[in-house]
């Protein structure tokens, strides 16, 4: 298993259309929120409900929010690659 972080997030418009999503393997480049409950609304609300399949290891879910830092928290899920 690796750890998948996600690197890019957009809401298309409108609402209805979808996320967009990137994800890198490595922290160092992941994107962060300032505090804890952004982060895990985010993994919660927009990232659960998401249809992210990758090729090998099914549909992506259990987002989870990890702590970096003073007011740096990221988001990643595990995934077989």
């Amino acid at each position: 298993m690796a750890k998948l972080y996600v690197s890019y997030l957009q809401h298309r418009r409108p609402p209805e259309s979808g996320v967009d999503i990137c994800f890198v393997p490595s922290h160092e480049k992941a994107l962060a929120w300032a505090d804890r409950m952004s982060a895990e609304n985010v993994a919660q609300i927009d990232l659960e409900k998401a249809n992210i399949t990758l090729t090998g290891s099914g549909v992506l879910r259990n987002f989870r929010v990890e702590e970096l830092g003073p007011e740096k928290f990221v988001i990643f899920c595990e995934a077989q690659v």
